[in-house]
């Protein structure tokens, strides 16, 4: 009989009889006075005309930047013109577009990944391609970070599970609808490739939803961040079991296709600075899995992630996390699904949070995709690890965990349902993070505000009205 998946389990409990929902208000906490914040760059109040009428013929799949730093921001894009292209590029002054020196943008099988550097921190960039052809792509906005002193508020959104058989994902249009964002986590499962093979077949897959026009949308607002799950490979991959060949097919169409910006080449863990408020550790909890020796990130990666936590003096310091970290009740044990998650691997789970708490850390927050259920709530209910938070992101567009509205609100669980949706954060030097998730309709159905010291200080949004 073949083990069973996750799509087992989540179906398994969405057939579960639903149970009301309850939640206890806390009242608000004092945080303190604000700390003063030195202002951001402002957005552009006009568009750059850019080079050329956008072909999408020649580039379907639109343009991205991503991974920003307070020097520049990588960019990309894919032609299938076949001809040399020219990055074009302007930064915003604050009152008028001035133009960059134009720079040769090599491809390799049509992908292109530029570098722009040399650029000054908090400055917004657009930027398009132009091939030899006179063929343009669309325009991208995004901007660099700011420098790791500056107070001003920082804006991320994040995602997870867009399955390209949902169709387009509104969602991803209200978020960068709703506010400006210094980048968007994409949490991981942003490509379904399930039984994927070969090296044409990992690219259409990509292809299917980087040529939609929601998804374009965000890409060509603000950077993205990536890590990856599962199904960037298959479903439920282990690293000990994979057709090798298959494997690296897929990781080299995950980096082709996307802006990261690695640390080292070919590692997929790093940190990313933004400001005095944020510092971003992204995870790979997928590809360096042992489940028979109890390793979910190598020695390695839980090293560097433990010193970063305690070197950094960001307030905020935010865990892009594929797979969530909470203590979830014994109903999501069931067909083994424990062991795709932290808990299944209790003592790294242990070592990484008995680290942070035992180290006196504030503002950790993880940041989780995976589970298809739009949450926020404790690592577990009571003790120091209920100070940490973990908000789970999405789904962008995939089938939806109901039996999130299992979950009893108003103790671990601040809110539980499962909404196609993303999720805008704005994280302050002061100590708070506000949380706004958006729905397909781009309605905000849940808008609170957590704190460092695990305290929910407000909420102005009803809980399923």
């Amino acid at each position: 009989m073949p083990r069973p998946t996750r799509r087992d389990l989540v179906r398994a409990l969405a057939a579960l009889p639903a149970l009301p929902a309850c939640r206890t208000e806390a009242p608000p906490v004092d945080t303190g006075a604000p700390i003063s914040e030195d202002p951001r760059a402002s957005e552009p109040t006009l568009p750059w005309p850019g080079v050329g009428t956008p072909d999408l013929a020649t580039f379907p799949l639109g343009v991205q930047s991503g991974d920003p730093l307070p020097t520049g921001v990588r960019l990309w894009t894919r032609t299938v013109g076949g001809v040399p292209l020219t990055l074009h590029w302007a930064t915003w002054d604050g009152a008028a577009w001035s133009e960059g020196p134009p720079l040769a943008a090599a491809t390799v099988d049509g992908y292109a990944h530029v570098d722009l550097d040399a650029v000054a921190d908090d400055t917004p960039i657009a930027f398009q391609f132009l091939d030899d052809a006179g063929a343009a792509s669309p325009i991208g906005r995004c901007r660099t970070a700011v420098s790791p002193t500056h107070t001003g508020r920082v804006r991320f959104g994040a995602t997870s599970c867009a399955d390209q058989d949902h169709g387009e994902f509104p969602a991803l249009e209200a978020v960068a609808a709703f506010a400006p964002m210094d980048f968007f986590f994409w949490l991981g499962d942003t490509v379904y490739c399930d039984g994927d093979s070969t090296t044409e077949d990992f690219r259409a897959t990509w292809a299917e939803n980087l040529s939609k026009p929601t998804m374009q949308t965000l890409n060509h607002a603000t950077s993205g961040v990536y890590t990856w799950d599962d199904h960037e490979v298959t479903n439920n991959w282990d690293p000990q079991t994979i057709d090798p060949a298959v494997r690296d097919t897929a990781f080299a169409a995950f980096y082709e296709t996307t802006p990261i910006r690695p640390d080292v080449p070919g590692r997929l863990w790093r940190r990313l600075r933004f400001g005095a408020a944020v510092e971003v550790f992204v995870l790979d909890c997928r590809s360096e899995r042992d489940a028979a020796a109890g390793i979910y990130l190598s020695r390695e990666q839980l090293d560097w992630l433990k010193a970063g936590l305690s070197s950094s003096d960001a307030t905020w310091k935010v865990i892009a996390n594929s797979v969530p970290i909470a203590d979830f009740p014994a109903a999501w044990d069931i067909a083994d699904s424990r062991s795709d998650r932290w808990e299944g691997y209790e003592a790294q789970r242990a070592e990484l949070l008995d680290h942070i708490t035992d180290s006196g850390l504030t503002g950790v927050l993880f940041v989780s995709g995976d589970l298809h259920q739009t949450c926020v709530y404790r690592v577990e209910e009571t003790g120091p690890r209920s100070a940490i938070f973990d908000v789970m992101a999405g789904p962008a567009g995939s089938f939806l965990n109901v039996a999130a509205k299992l979950l009893e609100e108003g103790g671990q669980f601040v809110y539980s349902d499962a909404v196609w949706s993303a999720t805008w954060f704005e994280c302050s030097v002061d100590g708070t993070c506000r949380v706004v998730m958006l729905d397909e309709t781009a309605t905000v159905f849940l808008d609170l505000t957590l704190d460092i010291q695990g305290n929910v200080v407000r909420t102005d949004t009803a809980i399923h009205p």
